[in-house]
């Protein structure tokens, strides 16, 4: 049923109509329909349609929840699932070059298969858009790249406690190359990120160099994409030569991030991966089919939980999705801990705890304030068409049925340089608008 066939009256279920309603189901004389919401951002309802009305089985806000609460549900299981696939993989064969590696592979040609089948419009990209992407696509590379070393070295919860600071790098970035001022509360909102990093990080018993600095190096390269992709976007799509849809945008990222990846990885660690690879096959339950699995799993789980985020984000407000992303956070952490009985002193749990409410604290900062900014602009926007919508005062001079030369002079003349004649009369011949 479309949105302009929505019935003028969608009447809630009552409970003794319940049998009534199934009973048209199965005699033909009711079917069961999505009733779009009045409300473009909510989800249909879903009721029984007769030929003139239709009855509420499941009413537009329960569905809601539901489809929320499955792209929540989710993006966590495919996180996790990508946190413990990867550890695997690399615990496994400590060859973190060409396992983040493989992981994108899996990720371009799974979005390759989606192009080539038709699911997914294929993205047209001229040579300036390719000129543009491909530093996003490197810095994505760096970013997973070093990511994977982090959690090689270190593990997956002291990684996501490092990546929890991923928001001061941002600030910096922010400030320093795209000249965004910021304010006092959002500096301040991230002293409990620093400060929960630094103890978590002074305590953590399975501390590595390794570990800190690929997590850090992970947040500023995914800072930098991040930062060059808002660039990109600010310029028209003729100018940056794209106009990309968010999941297309990420699949030839990923695609990109792939290509680069490949010849450094081989460069790296090409020459050691045979003998590593028979040792860790020699090693593992299940031979190198088990390894194979753990890094297609890992690409796949990627990917989606990638996409599934960006869905999310789509059809929640960004603090809710903000609320998703920390406790996405603890639930890696605890279910990390937990399969890989990674141990945790005291003070490193209140850092990381500090540290994720302070990544939580600067994104409510954020949204406050952004949310600020996009009233202040639709007020600066009514103002501006109010004062375009006032016509000037010209008088009989500019008569909408005789207008004279004096309109046409005037109107093209700076204010100092009008003659007499063509100035505007005192007295209004259009009324200012309201």
């Amino acid at each position: 049923m479309s949105a302009q066939d929505r019935p003028e009256m969608v009447t809630s279920p009552d409970v003794t109509q319940v049998g009534e309603q199934l009973a048209g189901i199965l005699q033909g004389q009711r079917s069961i329909e999505t009733v779009p919401s009045a409300v473009p951002e909510m989800a249909p309802s879903i009721a029984t349609c007769g030929p003139d009305e239709c009855t509420t089985l499941v009413s537009e806000d329960t569905v809601q929840l539901v489809k929320v609460g499955s792209y929540f549900s989710l993006w966590f299981a495919l996180s996790t699932g990508y946190a413990v696939c990867n550890k695997r993989a690399t615990n496994a064969l400590p060859l973190p070059w060409l396992v983040a590696t493989s992981t994108v592979l899996v990720g371009s040609a799974f979005v390759m298969m989606l192009w080539s089948s038709g699911a997914r419009e294929k993205p047209k990209l001229s040579k300036a858009a390719m000129r543009t992407l491909l530093p996003l696509g490197a810095f994505h590379a760096i970013g997973h790249l070093a990511g994977t070393i982090g959690t090689t070295y270190g593990s997956v919860s002291f990684a996501q406690v490092v990546k929890a600071a991923g928001p001061v790098y941002a600030c910096i970035l922010s400030a320093v190359v795209l000249r965004q001022p910021l304010s006092g509360r959002v500096w301040l909102s991230l002293l409990p990120i620093v400060g929960g990093v630094a103890l978590a990080t002074l305590k953590e018993l399975s501390f590595v160099w390794g570990a800190l600095l690929g997590a850090v190096a992970s947040d500023l390269a995914l800072a930098l994409r991040n930062i060059l992709s808002k660039q990109a976007m600010s310029r028209s799509a003729d100018e940056r030569g794209f106009d990309l849809s968010p999941a297309n945008m990420f699949g030839v990222l990923t695609c990109a991030s792939a290509a680069l990846s490949l010849p450094a990885a081989l460069a790296v660690e090409g020459r050691a991966f045979p003998a590593a690879w028979a040792a860790a096959a020699a090693a593992t339950p299940g031979g190198g089919a088990a390894i194979g699995a753990y890094i297609v799993s890992a690409g796949l789980f990627f990917y989606l939980y990638s996409e599934v985020a960006m869905h999310a984000l789509a059809h929640v407000h960004p603090v809710t999705h903000a609320v998703g992303n920390t406790l996405r956070r603890v639930v890696l952490m605890l279910v990390s801990m937990a399969v890989f009985a990674t141990p945790m002193t005291l003070l490193g749990a209140a850092g990381s705890a500090l540290a994720i409410s302070g990544a939580f604290a600067y994104a409510m900062v954020r949204n406050q304030e952004k949310a600020r900014e996009k009233a202040a602009a639709a007020v600066a926007v009514d103002e501006a068409m109010d004062e375009a919508a006032t016509p000037p005062d010209w008088g009989d001079a500019c008569d909408p049925w005789v207008p004279s030369a004096a309109c046409f002079v005037g109107q093209l003349l700076p204010a100092w340089a009008r003659p007499a004649w063509a100035a505007p009369s005192e007295s209004s011949a259009h009324p200012k608008s309201a």
